[in-house]
Order: structure tokens, then C-alpha cells, then sequence
């Protein structure tokens, strides 16, 4: 079976909930150097899909990912050191996800900024997320979010 198949099969399981079926399947394309696999795998270890949760091997996957152009991966790697308030890492993490082509990075990054105690921290968060949703690359629930923190808006100048 090729690792494409083998990536197929397992996004099968994953759908049909069968979660230990569908990590077997993403390990072995991961291990044939499927990128896509990779980084789902990295997900898989992060949240406990059909694992235990690793953070270490959730960071290996990922980084392996993010080595082959996977931009989500990078992504995955910033919100995993958010959940740890490791800001700065996030941040290096987000930033190559974007220098990667990751549009949606820049919303997570702009929310980012906005948590920095200048101003001009702030008014760069503020253009961060306004790209990304004009960019149409978030969520409908980040859309949400993001009309919502554009209220704070007020008082920056652009």
C-alpha cells in the first residue's frame, strides 16, 4: 500500500471515529516521509487521538512536518506552546507558519499581539487579524472572534 493510500485509509478511520485504526494507518505514511501524515500524526500525539498524549512526540511529528513545507503543522506547534504560555515560542512557531504561507496563522498571531502592552503591539495585531479575514482564511467562529476584538479597536490610530 502507498503512504498516499495509507493516508487515505487513515483520514477513513479518523472520520469513522476509529481512532486506534486511524493512528496505525497515519503512522506508517508518516513513516514512509508522507508530510501530510506527519502532521496529523503531531496532532494525534498532542490530543491523545488512539495514543496517549505525548507533547514531545506531538513536537517531533510536527517539527519532521514542518521540515517538509507543512505550514499547519507550525501552526500546531504555536498553539501547543500558547497552552503552555510560552509566548515567545508561539510566536517564532506562527511567524514560520505565515513565512510558510499560512494565512490563518496570521489571525492566531494578531490575537497574539494584541495581548502586548503597547500600542504599537496592538494596531500590529489589529492589521493581523483584518488580513486574515479578508484573506477568508479563518473560521467562521474566528470571524466571529475577530469582530468581536476589533471593538477594542478604539483609540489606535492605524
Amino acid at each position: 500500500m502507498s503512504p498516499d493510500q495509507m493516508f487515505t485509509d487513515a483520514c477513513r478511520q479518523f472520520d469513522l471515529k476509529r481512532w486506534n485504526g486511524a493512528y496505525r494507518l497515519m503512522h506508517k505514511a508518516a513513516l514512509h516521509n508522507f508530510i501530510a501524515a506527519q502532521s496529523n500524526l503531531g496532532v494525534f500525539f498532542f490530543d491523545g487521538i488512539g495514543v496517549k498524549k505525548d507533547r514531545n512526540l506531538g513536537m517531533f511529528w510536527s517539527k519532521s512536518a514542518v521540515r517538509g513545507g507543512d505550514s499547519t503543522a507550525a501552526v500546531n506547534i504555536a498553539l501547543e506552546y500558547l497552552s503552555t504560555g510560552r509566548r515567545e515560542r508561539a510566536r517564532y512557531w506562527l511567524e514560520k507558519a505565515i513565512s510558510l504561507g499560512n494565512n490563518n496563522a496570521l489571525f492566531h498571531l494578531g490575537k497574539l499581539m494584541l495581548e502586548g502592552r503597547t500600542a504599537e503591539n496592538k494596531r500590529k495585531g489589529y492589521k493581523l487579524i483584518k488580513k486574515s479575514v479578508l484573506a477568508r482564511c479563518i473560521s467562521n467562529d474566528q470571524v466571529v472572534e475577530a469582530r468581536a476584538l476589533m471593538v477594542g479597536k478604539k483609540g489606535l490610530r492605524e
